[in-house]
C-alpha cells in the first residue's frame, strides 16, 4: 500500500565521477525508488542549484512555479528498486534531499 511508503522510501545518493567540465568536478547523482510501488511527480528540494554542465531536463529541472524544488524524470513513474541517474558539475555536491512524490500502488 501506499503507507509504506514515505520520505525514506527515495535514497539520494551521489558522487564524484573523475571527470572535470569548465574547471568543476562532475558529480552523478543517483535517485532510487526503495518504496513497494512506483513513484510518480518525484521532486526534490534543490534551493540555489547550479551547474556549469547542461542537465537533461527529462531526468531533472527546477520547477517553473518553485524554483526551490525540482522535478525528477520529468515526472514520470519511477518503478520499484529503479533508478534515475543524472550528472552536474559544480565545485561542491549539492545537498538535493527527497521532497515529495505520488505513490502509484496496484
Amino acid at each position: 500500500s501506499g503507507k509504506l511508503c514515505d520520505k525514506s522510501s527515495v535514497n539520494v545518493s551521489y558522487e564524484r565521477t573523475g571527470t572535470v567540465v569548465e574547471g568543476q568536478p562532475e558529480w552523478e547523482v543517483v535517485v532510487r525508488n526503495t518504496c513497494g510501488c512506483s513513484l510518480s511527480h518525484v521532486q526534490l528540494t534543490c534551493t540555489g542549484f547550479s551547474t556549469v554542465k547542461e542537465v537533461d531536463p527529462r531526468l531533472f529541472r527546477s520547477l517553473a512555479k518553485d524554483q526551490d524544488h525540482c522535478l525528477v524524470n520529468d515526472g514520470k513513474p519511477i518503478a520499484p528498486s529503479s533508478t534515475v541517474r543524472f550528472s552536474y558539475a559544480w565545485l561542491t555536491p549539492y545537498d538535493l534531499p527527497f521532497f515529495s512524490a505520488q505513490p502509484r500502488c496496484t
